[in-house]
């Protein structure tokens, strides 16, 4: 299960201000799971709830400010997924897809222009879904590390909106700032 600690102070983290360009790190949060932890931040004007999203297995939620979970028409998550250190990203992505396609019959999918992340030039592979009995509009982010898939997704009721928000989405997965696989998790 994935977990997410807000920080509601800059983090003590000396990486996260090396990687990041904007060091306001009160709307940012680390996502853990047994095997991975990572930093994001909420992009301006966007929210991190860390509570909303819980029922749906999310620890982590984004929405534009004045609106919530349950209503913007807009929404972001970030999640990760524990994986086989020898599996490659390609083949992950493509079995993501291959699900999506059973689900959703008649859903297509883009791959959109990578996004570099940070000065280790992390690489963000981004797929959008929409269409077919798929109501949504959703841009999905896959960053590989070698014990699991960092996933960060928007997704969009009104193609309008997704457009618009693209950019909140590229600034959401330029924010990333990978952790590690070592996690100690006390309860």
């Amino acid at each position: 299960m994935t977990k997410i600690i807000l920080l509601l102070i800059i983090i003590p983290i000396s990486l996260c201000a090396q990687e990041n360009q904007n060091n306001d790190t009160s709307s940012g949060g680390i996502v853990y799971g047994e095997n991975f932890a990572f930093f994001v931040k909420a992009p301006d004007g966007w929210i991190l709830d860390n509570n909303s999203g819980v029922s749906q297995g999310l620890d982590a939620v984004f929405y534009p400010k004045g609106s919530s979970w349950d209503t913007a028409i807009t929404v972001m998550y970030a999640n990760g997924t524990d994986i086989d250190s020898t599996e490659n990203l390609e083949n992950f992505i493509k079995d993501d897809i291959e699900t999506f396609h059973k689900n959703h019959p008649g859903i297509k999918t883009v791959k959109l222009d990578s996004i570099i992340i940070g000065k280790n030039a992390r690489v963000a592979e981004i797929i959008k879904f929409y269409g077919g009995s798929y109501i949504n509009y959703e841009s999905v982010a896959y960053i590989k590390e070698k014990k699991n898939v960092s996933i960060i997704v928007m997704s969009s009721r009104k193609e309008k909106q997704f457009e618009i928000n693209y950019p909140k989405f590229v600034e959401l997965v330029k924010s990333y700032l990978y952790i590690g696989d070592n996690v100690t998790i006390q309860n």
